[in-house]
């Protein structure tokens, strides 16, 4: 038996900002300082001037603020990711975890 394929994170997350476009959801893409270390590895640096664990894409949707955060399906929540997503649902935001453009639609329609 083979194992299937794993979709990249980065592959979820264009094709989520592709579905997002296409629904006219407004949404912005939060993207961090990526570098390359000496040894070959790569390093995120958050914004200056933003938090650490802020979600990739926020946008609102129907009003309400939403956060989405791409995920491949062996991908795990940063405990960042994690203090942020507990913080913006306090402050009345919705957060979704999405590892499919199928996640994203059930989100949506909720």
């Amino acid at each position: 038996m083979t194992k299937a394929a794993i979709v990249s994170e980065a592959t979820i997350l264009r094709q989520v900002i592709e579905v997002l476009t296409m629904k006219r959801v407004l949404s912005f893409r939060h993207t961090p300082v990526k570098l390359a270390s000496r040894q070959g590895r790569t390093i995120f640096l958050p914004c200056r001037d933003g938090e650490k664990g802020v979600a990739d894409i926020i946008g609102i949707h129907r009003g309400v603020p939403i956060a989405i955060e791409a995920k491949s399906s062996v991908g795990k929540q940063s405990p960042d990711q994690a203090a942020f997503q507990l913080r913006w649902e306090q402050e009345g935001g919705r957060y979704v975890i999405v590892r499919s453009v199928e996640d994203l639609l059930a989100f949506l329609l909720v």
